[in-house]
């Protein structure tokens, strides 16, 4: 993680409207293999809440460009809230 950046927190929900598409979903994983390898981000979901995702950028308009080239976005099976996490850090070393 770059020191001075922000993270951001996508909380996703689904539209039942639209079909699950195998396609789409692949080229999710696709998205999110590629944003990994070029930034901090995780992904999943929590036992009681919507999948979400961890990510950093610069600031919300970068946060908001990156989460507008996810194909499940692009595609509609998913809507999101962005919220930015005001992190506090405890462990040493955290930034290389």
């Amino acid at each position: 993680m770059k020191k001075g950046n922000n993270l951001f927190a996508r909380m996703d929900y689904r539209n039942d409207e639209i079909k699950w598409d195998e396609q789409i979903i692949q080229r999710h994983l696709e998205w999110a293999k590629k944003l990994a390898s070029e930034r901090f981000f995780i992904g999943g979901g929590m036992e009681s809440g919507p999948p979400c995702c961890l990510f950093e950028a610069k600031d919300i308009s970068e946060a908001e460009e990156i989460i507008n080239k996810d194909p499940l976005i692009t595609n509609g099976l998913y809507r999101y809230e962005l919220h930015q996490w005001h992190m506090v850090v405890f462990s040493e070393n955290i930034f290389e």
